[in-house]
């Protein structure tokens, strides 16, 4: 049983170090979308 729960644990973790992963990358897209617009602007 503790077996099963380190294996779904370890699953989960990098399970959300893909998401923290992609997250970052959302918001990177969205500070070049920003930066894009501003210029577009001027």
């Amino acid at each position: 049983m503790k077996h099963d729960f380190e294996k779904r644990n370890t699953e989960l973790e990098k399970r959300i170090e893909q998401l923290e992963e992609k997250k970052m990358h959302l918001g990177l897209d969205v500070d070049v979308q920003k930066l894009e617009t501003e210029k577009l602007r001027k």
